[in-house]
């Protein structure tokens, strides 16, 4: 299993969205039911800064546009 703050690096975006559940502004891990509120928990290279800037929900997004984007080089 992939560690958590791996996941930005190691994991598709099949895998992400297969393994975790996305709520409104929160994801949970549908195997080890942990609840995570950041992008920043799972490797992503959020601060402080887009908290204060942004909404919990955009930060998700962004997140899922890189896992993309890191899809799209990879194939």
């Amino acid at each position: 299993m992939i560690a958590i703050k791996d996941v930005a690096k190691e994991m598709t975006l099949e895998e992400f969205k297969k393994r975790f559940e996305i709520l409104s502004s929160h994801i949970q891990d549908k195997i080890t039911k942990k609840i995570y509120y950041c992008p920043h928990d799972l490797g992503f290279n959020f601060t402080l800064d887009d908290c204060i800037s942004s909404c919990c929900k955009d930060c998700w997004i962004k997140a899922m546009n890189i896992m993309k984007l890191k899809d799209r080089k990879i194939s």
